[in-house]
């Protein structure tokens, strides 16, 4: 969750002012680190709940489960293809507004992880 607030609030918003002559450039070398942690982040997450699901399934982990999945959908479907139109076509400051407001749809289903969590350590720790 804290990952994806910086990038909601401080990352992506910092596209803005990089100079758009070393954009691409830039541009590709924060995609190819930033997958190191991503990539991994998430198949981890996929991994964690999927063996709660099976193993104590609670549903709070159910629910979580299918927001990873759909996380995994948003990147998939909203966060490439913006970072892809990027790296094509350089710096634009339309298809980076837009990456910063596709981007909350998983900044808050990300924090909805967390909030889902925290309520069912609370209901087991009664």
């Amino acid at each position: 969750m804290v990952l994806i607030w910086l990038v909601q609030l401080i990352i992506y918003p910092s596209f803005r002012y990089v100079e758009p002559a070393s954009f691409v450039t830039w541009h590709s070398r924060y995609t190819n680190l930033i997958s190191f942690f991503v990539g991994p982040l998430l198949l981890v997450q996929l991994g964690v709940y999927g063996w709660l699901c099976v193993n104590v399934g609670l549903a709070a982990h159910w629910v979580n489960l299918c927001i990873v999945v759909l996380l995994c959908a948003s990147t998939a479907f909203l966060s490439v293809p913006n970072h892809s139109a990027l790296h094509k076509k350089g710096y634009s400051k339309d298809i980076i507004d837009r990456l910063v407001f596709t981007n909350w749809p998983r900044t808050i289903g990300w924090t909805a992880i967390v909030v889902v969590d925290c309520y069912a350590w609370v209901v087991q720790s009664s």
